[in-house]
């Protein structure tokens, strides 16, 4: 199977990570609930980590802290191929809560550049990029919906590990509990899920959250190598994690004038 091929099929898992799909939309009906506090002492969860509770507590806590910068990067090559990436996702989000503005930065392999910019009066500008060409769109009525930002589609990646705590750290300033998978003695086959190939078919695996004492998932990094359902083997690199939580402020982008010219 050829190069192009193989990153066509892995296309919509990795599209399926958030930044793309459901960027604009209603706003989540749900929502939910903590105990975690920034000056907590102790860890916000318990072993092992269930996924569902980890992802609520981290929404749950972006809300309350209103501002933060979504950071993501998504990787998958064929293992042994020399002329490297396959495929690839990286995401930058600055995201307020209280000012309704979203400016979306994405790279996405076999796709243009794409800058999407959400003011706070219900606009999205958007621009898509190449070294060739450029092109603008402008949506009124757009609702600033972060919730892909709020609620990253990891449960299928958090599901089926037995997590290790790992000790204490710090990121960004603010300390961090860690968790680690470091073998495949500690997945169970039948509930992990990354879409990038069956966890039947993982060969290692290699996983470190780290989560504030609010809850936050301040950093996730996920290693794995397998083969996909047509026998391509292959190794996936996920990292995604926040910064500037509580202190983001998303400014216009300087292509803003464009936008609307080439648009009127």
């Amino acid at each position: 199977m050829n190069r192009r091929t193989v990153a066509l099929l892995v296309l919509a898992a990795l599209t399926a990570l958030s930044g793309c799909a459901g960027f604009l939309g209603a706003d989540s009906t749900e929502t939910p609930t903590t105990n975690a506090t920034a000056g907590s002492e102790t860890p916000v969860h318990d072993l092992p980590l269930n996924s569902s509770t980890v992802l609520d507590a981290n929404s749950a806590a972006l809300t309350d802290a209103g501002s933060f910068t979504y950071h993501q990067n998504a990787t998958v090559r064929l293992t042994g191929n020399e002329s490297g990436i396959v495929n690839y996702k990286n995401v930058t989000g600055p995201t307020n809560l209280t000012t309704d503005r979203i400016f979306t930065h994405e790279r996405i392999a076999l796709q243009p550049r794409r800058d999407t910019y959400v003011d706070g009066n219900g606009t999205m500008y958007q621009r898509l990029w190449s070294s060739q060409d450029t092109a603008y769109r402008v949506k009124g009525g757009a609702t600033a919906n972060a919730t892909p930002y709020l609620e990253p589609p990891l449960r299928g990646h958090l599901s089926g590990l037995n997590f290790s705590a790992a000790g204490t750290s710090s990121v960004d300033g603010v300390t961090v509990d860690t968790y680690t998978v470091t073998d495949l003695s500690q997945v169970d086959r039948q509930t992990h899920d990354t879409k990038v190939f069956p966890a039947q078919n993982l060969g290692s695996i290699s996983v470190t959250v780290a989560i504030d004492r609010r809850g936050i998932v301040r950093s996730f990094d996920y290693h794995a190598t397998g083969t996909n359902a047509n026998g391509d083997a292959l190794s996936y690199h996920l990292s995604l994690g926040y910064t500037d939580v509580g202190s983001t402020t998303v400014a216009e982008p300087e292509w803003l004038s464009e936008a609307r010219n080439a648009t009127e």
